[in-house]
């Protein structure tokens, strides 16, 4: 729905992309503020941490696992 803007290169191009896989499928998408999703924010913030580029991959544990 074009509902928010995105500023940088990279992911504007993804938006791009997945705008094209969804094209003809039924799919929403929604905003979840990292306060309500401390796992997410938990792996952002280590894999900012590590240096790590996007497509790499590491393995996260949740501390309550």
């Amino acid at each position: 729905r074009g509902e928010y803007k995105i500023k940088d290169a990279v992911l504007k191009q993804l938006a791009k992309e997945i705008g094209a896989l969804c094209d003809g499928v039924e799919v929403e998408f929604e905003h979840i503020y990292r306060e309500q999703n401390t796992d997410a924010d938990a792996m952002a913030n280590l894999a900012m941490d590590r240096g790590k580029e996007p497509g790499e991959t590491f393995t996260f544990q949740r501390k309550d696992a």
